[in-house]
C-alpha cells in the first residue's frame, strides 16, 4: 500500500446513530477511535431503530453513512426471522460496493455471518469478526430449532465456512470457542461492550430523584430482559426483597420484560419502576442484577455488567461460572449458581447483605473500572496496529 493511501474500513451493523442501542454506540464509539487513527470508514446500516426507551437519542453521526430501509419491527418471531434474514443479505451487498480495504462485520441482524461465507468468498473479500450474539446458535439456545434441524445444521456449517481474519470478541471463552468453530487460531482482540471511550458519555449526575432513602441498599435490574435472560431469577429477587432494607429499581425492555411487570403489580412496597434510567446514574444502583441461562453461554455476554462496573457499582449475577462476565468482573460481584436452587442461595445471599459488604466490592469495582477502560483501549490499539500493519 502506498504512503499517502489511507486505511479505509467499512462497519456492518443494523443500527447506528441516532439510534442509541448498544450497538449502535459500539460501532459510533471504534468509528470515532479510527477516525481519529486518520481511517476512512464506511458505515453500512439501516433506518430501523431498535426497542427501548433510549432508542431515539440523538448522537453525532460520524464516518460515511449508507443506509438501507428497515423492514419488519414487530414481535413475530417468523416474521422476524424472514426481515433479518432479508435485511442481513442486503447488508452484506451493499457493503461489497464499498471499496474498503477490510469489513468488519457485527452481528446484528443474526445472519451476516451467513451472507459473508456466501458472499465475501467469491470475491475473497478480507472481513473481521465483531462477536457479540452468536447466531445461528442463538436460534438454538431459543430452542427456535433443535441441533438436528437440516435447515439450522446447514447455516451453522456455512456460517463457519469462511474464516475472518480477526476476531473482535467480548471475551477471552467467546474468543476461544469461536477460533475452534472457525478451525483455526485467529487474530483476537477482546472489546469488553458497555463502555464508550470515545463517545460522548452521560457525566455522573448528583444523587438522582428514585433514591431517597440512603440507609437501604439499591438494586437495579437496566435494561434487556430477553431470550438470554432469566425472569425466574428476578422473581425470586423480589420475592426475597426486604423493604426495611432493600430497593429494587427497574427499567427494563424486551420479550420478557412484560411478564416481570405483570408479575410485580401487587409487590410495590420495594420496587421503583423507571421508563429508563440515565448511564450517569448507574453509578447510584449499589448493586445490579443481571442473568444468563447455561444454553446461551459465550453466545451472549452481558453488556450491563460491564457498564454497571464502570460505574463503580457491584453485581449480582446468577449465571454459569464459565461466562466471560463472571470471569472478568467477579471481585466486584456475587454469583448466584444456576446449577443449583436459586431461592436458597437468594435468601442465604439477601440475609447475609451489609452495606459493609456492598462497600467492599464497590471498592474493587472502582478498581477494575479503571482495567476496563484501559483494556478496551488497548483493543482499540491492537486493532488499528493490525489494520496499520496487514492491510
Amino acid at each position: 500500500m502506498g504512503a499517502t493511501k489511507k486505511i479505509s474500513v467499512t462497519i456492518v451493523n443494523r443500527y447506528y446513530p441516532p439510534d442509541g442501542s448498544i450497538t449502535s454506540e459500539s460501532a459510533l464509539d471504534l468509528c470515532k477511535f479510527l477516525i481519529s487513527k486518520g481511517v476512512v470508514v464506511n458505515i453500512i446500516c439501516t433506518k430501523a431503530a431498535y426497542n427501548n426507551s433510549n432508542s431515539n437519542i440523538a448522537r453525532t453521526i460520524l464516518g460515511i453513512v449508507h443506509r438501507i430501509s428497515g423492514f419488519y419491527q414487530g414481535k413475530n418471531n417468523f416474521l422476524r426471522l424472514i426481515s433479518s434474514t432479508v435485511e442481513s443479505f442486503l447488508l452484506i451487498r451493499k457493503s461489497l460496493k464499498i471499496n474498503a480495504d477490510i469489513t468488519i462485520v457485527m452481528t446484528s441482524p443474526p445472519l451476516l455471518n451467513y451472507f459473508v461465507a456466501l458472499l465475501f468468498r467469491k470475491r475473497k473479500k478480507r472481513w473481521i469478526y465483531w462477536s457479540l450474539d452468536l447466531y445461528p446458535e442463538a436460534f438454538k439456545a431459543n430452542k427456535l430449532v433443535n441441533a438436528n434441524n437440516l435447515i439450522y445444521k446447514h447455516v451453522l456449517a456455512i456460517s463457519y465456512s469462511y474464516p475472518p481474519e480477526a476476531i473482535i470478541a467480548l471475551g477471552k471463552n467467546q474468543a476461544a470457542y469461536l477460533n475452534h468453530k472457525f478451525g483455526k487460531n485467529l487474530n483476537n482482540f477482546i472489546l469488553p461492550c458497555g463502555v464508550f471511550l470515545n463517545s460522548n458519555n452521560e457525566a455522573r449526575g448528583k444523587i438522582p430523584f428514585w433514591k431517597k432513602e440512603k440507609d437501604k441498599i439499591y438494586f437495579g435490574y437496566i435494561g434487556n430482559l430477553g431470550e438470554a435472560h432469566s425472569v425466574d431469577f428476578l422473581k425470586l429477587l423480589i420475592d426475597n426483597l426486604n423493604p426495611d432494607f432493600h430497593r429494587l429499581v427497574l427499567a427494563v425492555y424486551g420479550s420478557k420484560s412484560q411478564e416481570l411487570l405483570g408479575y410485580i403489580k401487587n409487590k410495590s412496597d420495594t420496587i421503583l419502576l423507571l421508563d429508563h434510567i440515565d448511564r450517569g446514574d448507574l453509578t447510584h444502583i449499589d448493586i445490579h442484577s443481571a442473568s444468563l441461562n447455561t444454553e446461551w453461554t459465550h453466545i451472549c455476554v452481558p453488556s450491563k455488567l460491564v457498564s454497571a462496573v464502570h460505574q463503580s457499582s457491584c453485581f449480582l449475577f446468577m449465571g454459569p461460572q464459565t461466562s466471560d462476565s463472571w470471569e472478568y468482573l467477579n471481585e466486584a460481584g456475587w454469583r448466584i449458581d444456576n446449577l443449583k436452587p436459586i431461592d436458597d442461595q437468594l435468601k442465604a445471599f439477601l440475609n447475609n447483605l451489609t452495606k459493609d459488604a456492598v462497600r467492599q466490592k464497590q471498592k474493587a469495582a472502582i478498581k477494575l473500572s479503571s482495567e476496563i477502560e484501559s483494556d478496551v483501549q488497548l483493543a482499540y490499539n491492537k486493532l488499528f496496529h493490525f489494520l496499520s500493519n496487514d492491510i
